[in-house]
């Protein structure tokens, strides 16, 4: 009964009140909504953002009515909501970072163009830019690895980028993004200087999942012999093989996960394992 007042007393407040931001940096944003809701002693509430694929992934659950996002890019809208835990009455809204004061146009610029010295020149003016993702949410090294530009990898990393770091709300890293693209060259030198071949995104995808989306078995088979486990399952249960199923892959790709260990007996958090998702329509 308690619940049911408050969410009908939400549902006035929510014409006229919002969020505040309480605070912003390039890549944090401190939120609060304690004058939005009722004063109620067992509250507890649900804070998501809208992600890169227009999903909301929660961020907060919990009785604190602030919380501070972060890992997001600098001068950009995000899109959030809240609710009193286990209702369905969202408030959305929207808050942004601040500005890059030390703007990483520059750096994407020069990588754009090539210029490893000039891009060195910034790096040594300000090192902060080397891990500083732009409006696009890339990195310096994840815009080299898009351009394929092996060169400019190697300049990055002698500088010293780091091989590891995970890309904004998406949580990829620079070697799934390379192994999707099929710059198997650029891959291995990841791979070569500490990249961990058994990081997962936010969506629990290593990079043989990444493999099995590019549906090329050519970018599969290094994937597997990188070392990565062949068994991973992300947050829907999906191991690689069932993610093949799903995306009808080529039968080859099929095939080679088998070939090398994969469980077609494995299921999915769904209760349905390979053969079930084949037969699918």
């Amino acid at each position: 009964m308690a619940s049911l007042q408050i969410s009908r007393a939400l549902e006035i407040q929510n014409k006229t009140l919002k969020p505040q931001t309480i605070a912003r940096t390039r890549n944090e944003i401190s939120l609060n909504w304690e004058k939005i809701f009722p004063k109620h002693n067992n509250a507890e509430y649900t804070l998501q953002i809208l992600d890169e694929f227009k999903e909301w992934k929660k961020i907060y659950s919990g009785p604190q009515t602030t919380f501070k996002v972060t890992n997001l890019a600098p001068c950009s809208v995000y899109s959030f909501r809240v609710s009193l835990k286990d209702t369905s009455n969202w408030l959305e809204f929207k808050s942004a970072t601040s500005e890059d004061l030390e703007n990483s146009s520059h750096m994407a610029r020069a990588i754009k163009m090539k210029n490893t010295n000039t891009v060195k020149k910034i790096a040594q003016n300000n090192p902060r830019l080397l891990e500083t993702e732009n409006k696009e949410l890339r990195t310096p090294l994840v815009q080299a690895i898009d351009n394929n530009d092996f060169q400019m990898v190697q300049c990055l990393h002698n500088l010293g980028v780091n091989v590891n770091n995970h890309i904004s709300l998406a949580q990829r890293t620079p070697l799934m993004i390379s192994v999707y693209l099929g710059y198997l060259d650029i891959a291995q030198f990841l791979i070569s200087k500490g990249a961990n071949v058994n990081d997962v995104d936010i969506n629990g995808s290593n990079i043989i999942h990444y493999a099995v989306d590019s549906n090329n078995k050519i970018n599969v088979e290094f994937a597997i012999k990188s070392g990565a486990h062949i068994n991973c399952q992300t947050s829907k249960g999906w191991t690689p093989l069932i993610r093949a199923a799903n995306l009808k892959c080529s039968s080859d790709i099929h095939k080679i996960l088998m070939d090398n260990g994969c469980d077609t007996t494995i299921k999915s958090k769904s209760g349905m394992d390979y053969k079930k998702y084949l037969t699918l329509g």
